[in-house]
C-alpha cells in the first residue's frame, strides 16, 4: 500500500474533488458579480438616477440567488465528497491493521485504534479536508476579487498584491509549533480513549464495590486532560489566526483608503469603494486563510506518520500445510517478551501427536499461553525450532498455520451480530457444513430452542448466551473450516463444573482431533483420557 496522506485521497477522489473546486469557483464568481452590480447601483444613488439604480440592484439580487445556491452546493457536496474520503482513510486504515502480525497489533491496545478510526479522522477532516476546501475557497476568491479590482484600476491590483505578501510571511512563524501541538492533541486523544474503555470495562467490579462514582472521577479527569491539550493547541491557532486577521484589516483599511483617493482624483466611481472593500476583505481574509490553514494542514503529518509506521506481517514463510498427520514439535524453544529481563521459556521441547489429547498444567507465570502462541504462529520473535508434520515454521505461511488450528481462551469475543454470522464470520458454507459444525460443537440443541434459531441478534460480548454456549460459538467458528487442532487456554475455567465437563468431554471423545488443554486445575475424572500430562517447571523431552 502506498503512503498514506492527504493528497493520496484528493488524488483517488480527483473528479469529486474538481466537482468541490467548480462549486467554489462558481461562488466566488456570484459574489464578485453581485459586488460590482451593487457597485453600480450605488453610483447610480449617487447620482440620483432611480431607474439605473433599481435595474442594478435587480441583477444584484439574481447575483445574490445564484451565491445562495452555491451555498446549498458546499454544504451538501462537499460533505459528500468528504465522506467519500474518510470512508477510503478507514478502510486503508483497516487493511494496515489487518495485516499485521499478532506481536505488532498488539503494541497497541484496541482504544487506541478506535481512537485513529475516530477523534483521528474527525481532526483529520477538521484540519485536512474541510481545511483544503477553505484553501480551494480562499484561493477562489482571490483570484476573482483581483479581477474585480481590475476591472476598477491596475493600481489597486498592485497594492493589494504587496500587502498580501506581507501577510503570507506570519503563518509560517507558526509552523513548527502548530505540528508539535497537533501530534500532543492525537496522543491526547488517545489517552483519553483508553482511560475511557479502561474505566467502563471495570464497571461489574465498581459496582459491587460500591465505587460507581469512581467511574465518573476518572471519566472527569481524563476529559479535563484532554481539555487542556485541546486549549493548548487552539492557543496556538488562535493566536496565529489572529495575527493575520489583524494585518488583513489593516490590509483592507489601506485599500478603502487608496480607493478614496482615487474616487476624489475622479479615476472610479464612488461606488467602487464598495465594492473594493470587499474586493480587499475578500483577498486579505483568502491569503490568511490559505496561509494558516496550509500550516495547520500540515500539523497532520504525524497522524499520517503513525499509520505508515505499521509494518505489514514480516513472515516470510510461503509454504503449505495441510491437515496434522504426524505432530506438532517445538525444539530447544526460548522466548523473551520485549522488554523483560528474564526469558518466558528457555530451551523448551514438546511434542504433540495427530489424534492426540494433551494437557499442560502449572502455576501461572510458566508460560503456557505463551505455548500456545506459539504453536498457534503468533509469537514469531523465538529461538529453537517449531514444525509442523516436520515442516519449519519459518518457511510455512502464517495463514496457512492458522488455517489448521482453532484457540479457544476463557472469555472467546462475540460480535454484535447474529449467531449465524458469529460462527460464519462473512465466509460462504453450506447449509449441511453449518449443521455439521453445529453438532460437532454441542450448538445444535440451543440453536434449536431459539425463536430466530441462527438469526438471533447477539448482544455485545455475547450477554444473551451463557459462558457454556459462548464457547461453543467460538469452536464451532473453528471447527466450521475443518480446523482438527484445537487449543484450549483456560477455555473452561469462567464455566460452571456441568458446562466445563460437558465441552471437554466431548472434545476429549473425538479420534479426529489433537488438543492442547491448558489448565490450572486438571479435573482428575479427565485425568485418564489424556494420552500425557504435562507439568510445567519438570523436564522435557
Amino acid at each position: 500500500m502506498n503512503s498514506m496522506n492527504l493528497s493520496r485521497y484528493i488524488k483517488q477522489f480527483w473528479l469529486q474533488n474538481i466537482g468541490v473546486v467548480l462549486v467554489e469557483v462558481f461562488k466566488s464568481v456570484t459574489d464578485t458579480v453581485a459586488n460590482i452590480l451593487m457597485a453600480n447601483a450605488l453610483t447610480a444613488l449617487t447620482k440620483l438616477q432611480a431607474h439605473e439604480f433599481l435595474v442594478w440592484s435587480a441583477w444584484a439580487v439574481l447575483a445574490y440567488l445564484g451565491g445562495a445556491v452555491g451555498i446549498y452546493l458546499e454544504i451538501y457536496y462537499v460533505t459528500h465528497v468528504i465522506y467519500l474520503m474518510d470512508t477510503a482513510l478507514r478502510r486503508d486504515i483497516g487493511q494496515k491493521l489487518a495485516a499485521v502480525n499478532y506481536e505488532e497489533y498488539h503494541r497497541q491496545s484496541d482504544s487506541v485504534y478506535v481512537s485513529w478510526l475516530t477523534n483521528d479522522i474527525t481532526q483529520i477532516n477538521t484540519y485536512g479536508f474541510y481545511n483544503l476546501v477553505d484553501i480551494f475557497s480562499a484561493i477562489s476568491d482571490i483570484v476573482f476579487a483581483l479581477i474585480g479590482l481590475l476591472y476598477y484600476r491596475y493600481s489597486l491590483v498592485l497594492l493589494t498584491v504587496m500587502l498580501a505578501v506581507v501577510m503570507l510571511v506570519v503563518p509560517k512563524l507558526f509552523g513548527q509549533p502548530v505540528q508539535k501541538r497537533s501530534q500532543a492533541l492525537s496522543a491526547a486523544n488517545e489517552q483519553s480513549m483508553n482511560q475511557f474503555s479502561d474505566i467502563l470495562a471495570g464497571f461489574d467490579d465498581l459496582l459491587m464495590l460500591n465505587l460507581r462514582q469512581r467511574i465518573v472521577e476518572k471519566i472527569a479527569a481524563s476529559s479535563t486532560r484532554f481539555m487542556h491539550a485541546t486549549d493548548r493547541h487552539k492557543q496556538l491557532v488562535g493566536a496565529m489566526v489572529g495575527s493575520s486577521a489583524a494585518i488583513g484589516n489593516l490590509s483592507q483599511v489601506a485599500v478603502m483608503g487608496f480607493t478614496g483617493y482615487l474616487a476624489f482624483q475622479r479615476l472610479v466611481p464612488i461606488g467602487a469603494i464598495m465594492a473594493t472593500r470587499n474586493f480587499a476583505e475578500s483577498i486579505f481574509t483568502g491569503v490568511a486563510n490559505a496561509g494558516t490553514l496550509g500550516i495547520v494542514t500540515q500539523g497532520l503529518d504525524p497522524l499520517f506518520a503513525k499509520y505508515n509506521a505499521l509494518t505489514p506481517d514480516p513472515a516470510k514463510g510461503q509454504g503449505m500445510v495441510g491437515p496434522l498427520r504426524q505432530a506438532l514439535q517445538m525444539n530447544q524453544v526460548s522466548f523473551t517478551y520485549p522488554d523483560a529481563q528474564q526469558p518466558t521459556l528457555a530451551d523448551f521441547n514438546l511434542t504433540l501427536g495427530a489424534g492426540k489429547n494433551y494437557a499442560l498444567v502449572g502455576p501461572s507465570g510458566q508460560g503456557k499461553t505463551t505455548i500456545i502462541n506459539l504453536l498457534a504462529g503468533n509469537l514469531t520473535q523465538y529461538k529453537g525450532t517449531l514444525r509442523f508434520d516436520g515442516q519449519d515454521y519459518r518457511t510455512i505461511a502464517p495463514q496457512a498455520i492458522r488455517d489448521q488450528i482453532v484457540v479457544l481462551n476463557q472469555i472467546p469475543f462475540i460480535f454484535n451480530d447474529t449467531l449465524r454470522q458469529n460462527i460464519t464470520l462473512g465466509r460462504e458454507f453450506t447449509d449441511q457444513q453449518l449443521q455439521t459444525a453445529l453438532t460437532e460443537s454441542g450448538l445444535a440443541d440451543v440453536v434449536a430452542k431459539l425463536p430466530q434459531g441462527l438469526d438471533t441478534l447477539l448482544t455485545k460480548s455475547g450477554r444473551n448466551l451463557s459462558g457454556g454456549q459462548r464457547q461453543r460459538v467460538a469452536l464451532a467458528r473453528g471447527l466450521i473450516g475443518g480446523r482438527k487442532i484445537v487449543f484450549m487456554d483456560e477455555g473452561t475455567a469462567s464455566l460452571d463444573e456441568a458446562a466445563a465437563a460437558q465441552i471437554e468431554d466431548s472434545l476429549l471423545a473425538r479420534a479426529d482431533v489433537t488438543l492442547l488443554m491448558v489448565t490450572h486445575h486438571l479435573r482428575n475424572e479427565i485425568r485418564p483420557q489424556f494420552d500425557r500430562v504435562i507439568t510445567l517447571g519438570e523436564e522435557q523431552d
